[in-house]
């Protein structure tokens, strides 16, 4: 109107151009804002999931529309600090899973040894697992009662050698491996060493026929 009253004016087409950047600069900032609620937005229900590396991204995004905007950011820092746990706790969970893996395969080593009377093997496996989780009551209960039995068999091996070191004369003191032979009391027969050596070792329990 103004351009037709006065055809000649160069005001009126500058005043409209004005006007028409400033309702585009308006469709403009109208567009980002737009943009940046909807990042929010979708920020916001990722974390309400606790999908954080969503949510991270989503607010990334945000503050590519308004950088150093003061929602975006602390909201950022909260979602990586969020993700930051949960990745902890995740590796603290693998860990411990494979630490009861190790435990109870230890565990079961050892009540199968035990079963099968292998009472040294079993008082292994008991020992690795009471190493793996300290913690633990039942593996030192166990290696008490192995090393129990395994002082008992000891024991009953003695004993079934006559109550002697060499298992041939009551009361001799010559261990079984040592390489002596015996050798009688004045008047008694005497053994050779197993070894084949001349000499013989005082063996005073008795007199040996052979």
């Amino acid at each position: 109107v103004a351009k037709e009253l006065k055809p000649k004016s160069t005001e009126p087409p500058a005043k409209i151009a004005e006007v028409n950047k400033l309702i585009e600069k308006d469709a403009n900032a109208k567009a980002l804002e737009e943009k940046y609620l909807a990042a929010m937005k979708e920020g916001d229900e990722a974390e309400g999931k606790e999908e954080w590396d969503a949510a991270i991204a989503a607010y990334k995004k945000a503050l590519g529309v308004k950088p150093a905007d003061p929602a975006a950011t602390k909201k950022l820092a909260e979602a990586e600090a969020a993700k930051k746990d949960k990745d902890l706790a995740a590796q603290l969970a693998a860990k411990e899973k494979e630490i009861e893996a190790k435990y109870k395969d230890e565990v079961d080593n050892a009540k199968a040894a035990f079963t099968a009377n292998d009472y040294k093997k079993a008082l292994t496996h008991w020992t690795n697992a009471s190493n793996i989780k300290k913690e633990e009551k039942e593996p030192p209960v166990k290696i008490a009662e192995v090393n129990k039995l395994i002082a008992a068999a000891g024991a009953a091996e003695v004993d079934d050698f006559g109550n002697s070191e060499c298992g041939r004369v009551p009361g001799c003191s010559v261990l079984p491996d040592s390489g002596g032979g015996h050798g009688a009391d004045a008047g008694g027969d005497g053994e050779r060493g197993t070894d084949g050596a001349a000499g013989f070792h005082g063996c005073s329990g008795g007199t040996l026929s052979g």
